[in-house]
């Protein structure tokens, strides 16, 4: 067995005893709560993949976004809830190099020369900062519930904002300028 137990903490309980009106203090533990590891399944790996990508550039984007979910439940009652969200992402552009064909690459017939034409750089990934993702707030009408649908909305909400930024933003454009020029330099240390 393995395990992490908490102590228990001393709290003051203060009664007040009606008869004698003098004060009376009790100590009283708080529950102990103990953790413990069932069972430890090895990991796994599932997949592996051969990534032929040349990342140029990344960019960090914040958006902040703010839901409102309400319907009429009985008699006019509202169901409510608002959820906002102050998200962040790295958002990772560049090229394939698995994308090169034979006819993307041409060397002079001497080998002092070579033509190397790389494919357009794309968004390769979006890597949310998970902290930032969870809601700054959460609230609910009265008579309302808290739902994960409307708090994975606004997450969804976030990150598509985020690709698009980053889309007009262009940085497909400068991380293909990025990819020409480092692989230019990669060739030129070859000789």
């Amino acid at each position: 067995k393995t395990g992490v137990s908490i102590s228990p903490i001393l709290e003051p309980l203060t009664d007040t005893l009606p008869a004698s009106g003098v004060a009376a203090t009790a100590v009283q533990p708080t529950p102990t709560i103990a953790i413990r590891i069932i069972r430890q399944v090895p990991s796994v790996i599932t997949a592996v993949h051969n990534l032929g990508i040349l990342e140029t550039y990344s960019v960090d984007i914040t958006k902040q976004v703010e839901l409102e979910r309400s319907q009429n439940v009985l008699f006019g009652i509202a169901d409510a809830e608002v959820v906002r969200i102050n998200g962040k992402a790295t958002v990772i552009a560049g090229v394939s190099l698995d994308a090169l064909e034979k006819e993307n690459v041409q060397v002079s017939v001497d080998g002092r020369k070579a033509i190397v034409r790389l494919p357009y750089a794309r968004i390769l990934h979006i890597v949310p900062d998970e902290q930032s993702m969870q809601p700054v707030s959460h609230g609910r009408s009265l008579f309302g519930r808290y739902t994960d649908a409307l708090v994975n909305k606004a997450r969804e909400m976030v990150l598509a904002d985020i690709r698009r930024t980053a889309i007009e933003r262009d940085i497909c454009s400068i991380a293909s300028r990025n990819a020409e020029a480092t692989i230019k330099n990669l060739l030129l240390k070859l000789g």
